[in-house]
């Protein structure tokens, strides 16, 4: 081993010296062993550190992409999503008070199917809900659509299969009315309502050709579906003023829906229509002077005046065409 030799003057003995010798590799072994102690000891504090922050990151951070996470599936449209809810401190309320929201806002969209699209318009505007409320009358072109048949096949034929018929039948109805232009007001068994709102904005005679359009579009979808469902279809078409508003018992159900005598004439002659060997369509006279304001169109040349002038229900006389 190394020696370290010192030698240094004597103070008290005149000119003596004294020497002596350390072995310098204890001292520089013990150095090295303090400073890998020391190192280790650094590393130590390191990894800790990163095992805290880890930890620290996890309880806080990891929440808060899980909730990232799971807005991203609702503004995509899955309701279905949730949080865990064994997080602790307010994540965990955090998350229950998400997946409350979620529930509701899946509720929100299944219940939204069973109501119709005036119904949501309204319930996302509080103006035009307070109106709805009070009620105002509107001009509308109103169309009423009846499956007819359908009661004899009930009476003959399994319910299970029927039923899924008679809703591709309606939702076939229904979406040709709503690419029209056209609200569905409701369905009523086998039968559909539905309206045109007519304004100053918006031309009466474009309206009116739009609601002849989809009551042929009708007849052709339910004619191609007759080897799966066969009836026939009765639609009338009128224009006239309707009550709209939300009616009904708060405590039971409300509903947004259109009342009235042209809702009533529009039932009538969807009736009459169903009494054509094939079904049809029937408009009143006023649907008919708006159709032949357009005298090249299809729709003009297509008017039958029927030798009817008395609707069952109505006191006055009615102009009546069928439309061919």
């Amino acid at each position: 081993d190394s020696l370290l030799s010192m030698t240094v003057p004597s103070k008290s003995f005149g000119n003596a010296l004294w020497s002596g010798e350390v072995p310098i590799g204890e001292i520089e072994a013990e150095d090295r062993r303090e400073v890998v102690t020391q190192r280790l000891i650094l590393v130590g504090l390191a990894l800790l550190t990163l095992l805290l922050a880890r930890r620290v990151a996890r309880q806080f951070l990891e929440p808060v992409f899980l909730l990232s996470r799971a807005t991203l599936e609702i503004a995509r449209g899955n309701f279905a999503v949730r949080m865990p809810e064994k997080l602790r401190n307010e994540f965990g309320s955090l998350a229950r008070a998400f997946n409350r929201m979620a529930t509701e806002a899946q509720e929100g969209r299944l219940l939204g199917r069973f109501v119709s699209d005036a119904v949501l318009h309204a319930a996302r505007d509080k103006d035009r809900e307070d109106q709805a409320r009070k009620g105002e009358m509107r001009e509308a072109i109103v169309i009423f659509a009846n499956l007819f048949g359908f009661k004899e096949l009930l009476k003959k034929s399994e319910s299970g299969p029927l039923i899924q018929e008679l809703n591709l039948a309606l939702k076939t109805m229904s979406r040709i009315i709503r690419e029209e232009g056209g609200e569905i007001d409701k369905f009523i068994g086998d039968k559909i309502l539905a309206y045109f709102t007519l304004s100053p904005q918006t031309p009466h005679e474009a309206l009116a050709q739009a609601a002849a359009r989809s009551s042929r579009r009708i007849q052709a979808a339910l004619q191609a579906l007759s080897q799966r469902l066969p009836v026939h279809v009765g639609v009338g078409i009128t224009m006239g003023s309707v009550l709209s508003g939300i009616i009904g018992a708060p405590e039971v159900r409300l509903e947004m829906t259109i009342i009235g005598d042209t809702v009533n004439l529009a039932s009538r002659l969807a009736d009459l229509a169903g009494k054509e060997p094939h079904g049809g369509i029937v408009v009143d006279g006023a649907m008919a002077e708006l159709l032949k304001k357009n005298p090249a169109s299809d729709f003009a040349k297509g008017l039958e005046r029927m030798a009817i002038s008395s609707v069952k229900g109505k006191s006055r006389e009615v102009e009546i065409y069928l439309f061919q």
